[in-house]
């Protein structure tokens, strides 16, 4: 990865800090195409994440994130991590990808 990591144009920069502060470091300054969120996975958690990284989106970009339950044994996980509740509460227009990927495009 070191292509990616150096130079004045670098494509990856590492942060070595918690997602919520992390955001709060782009928020003045940049917004980005793409957000996938996959960090820990309580209700608290990931609603904090949505909220931090949703307004730093380019209008039309593509929100998403991991872990959503899609079956049975997921839903039941769900009720350790959070991410259902969380994405169905704050994003009422998600969709679902292939496994446990949710998306969405419009707010």
């Amino acid at each position: 990865m070191r292509d990616l990591l150096d130079g004045p144009d670098y494509k990856v920069r590492l942060l070595k800090m918690d997602s919520v502060t992390a955001a709060k470091e782009f928020y003045n300054h940049m917004r980005f195409d793409m957000i996938f969120i996959d960090g820990a996975h309580e209700y608290e958690s990931i609603k904090a994440d949505i909220l931090a990284w949703r307004p730093l989106l380019s209008k039309g970009g593509l929100f998403c994130g991991h872990d959503f339950g899609n079956n049975a044994d997921a839903i039941a996980v769900q009720s350790i991590w959070g991410v259902t509740e969380a994405v169905t509460e704050l994003i009422p227009n998600y969709r679902r990808a292939e496994g446990s990927i949710w998306y969405a495009t419009e707010f």
